[in-house]
C-alpha cells in the first residue's frame, strides 16, 4: 500500500511540475507583452512629447540629469525595453 502512495505521490508532482512550467511559459509572455507595452509608452510619448500626467512626471524626474536631453532619453530607454519585453515573450531571456 506504501509503495502505491509513494508512486502516486511521484506521479502527482510530476503533473503538477509540468503545469507548473506550462503556466510560467504563459507567464513569460504575458510578461514580455506588458514590457513590450511600457516601451511603445515611452517610445510614442517621447517622439510627440506628450502631455500625459504619467510622461510629464518620468519627464521632471529625468531632467534633472539629462536636462534638454530628455525626450532623446526616453526614445533610447523605450527602444531598449521593447527589445527586451521582445526577449522575454520569446523566451531567450
Amino acid at each position: 500500500m506504501s509503495i502505491l502512495i509513494s508512486l502516486l505521490k511521484s506521479v502527482i508532482k510530476v503533473i503538477l511540475l509540468r503545469l507548473l512550467k506550462r503556466v510560467m511559459k504563459n507567464m513569460d509572455i504575458l510578461w514580455g507583452i506588458l514590457i513590450i507595452a511600457v516601451g511603445l509608452f515611452m517610445l510614442i510619448s517621447s517622439l510627440l512629447k506628450s502631455n500625459f500626467i504619467v510622461y510629464r512626471v518620468l519627464v521632471y524626474r529625468a531632467k534633472i540629469l539629462w536636462g534638454k536631453h530628455v525626450h532623446l532619453f526616453f526614445n533610447i530607454v523605450g527602444a531598449i525595453v521593447i527589445v527586451f519585453g521582445i526577449i522575454v515573450t520569446t523566451g531567450i531571456f
